[in-house]
């Protein structure tokens, strides 16, 4: 494992942005009124808590409105990643926008001034 990060760890976040995906998708779809996806999960290594990536696809700027939503409904959310997620402790999420969408803007704006 020379990058650093273990196979179960990366088992586990694929497996959690796959249970977030499909439950966000069938019941906060509508509420939110926003196209949503979840590029990214990140699990500590010891695998109490994990940090979930949110972002619009329809609006980018509705992302720090749409997580702060989705944490306001964490304990749902939470309970139900507890309930379908095959492990002793579920690790405590916590919803975080996806601002990568700006550093690649800001690149291609960068790379046009050339």
């Amino acid at each position: 494992m020379s990058e650093g990060v273990d196979r179960r760890v990366l088992r586990v976040q694929k497996t959690i942005r796959d249970i977030l995906s499909m439950h966000l998708i069938s019941d906060y779809q509508a509420e939110l009124s926003s196209m949503i996806s979840i590029p990214d999960v990140k699990v500590s290594p010891d695998m109490r808590h994990a940090r979930v990536l949110i972002s619009c696809l329809d609006q980018a700027s509705r992302s720090e409105k749409v997580t702060e939503r989705l944490n306001e409904s964490i304990r749902d959310i939470q309970s139900h990643l507890a309930r379908h997620l095959n492990m002793k402790f579920c690790p405590r999420i916590q919803f975080l926008p996806d601002l990568s969408y700006k550093i690649f803007d800001k690149l291609n704006e960068l790379s046009q001034e050339q």
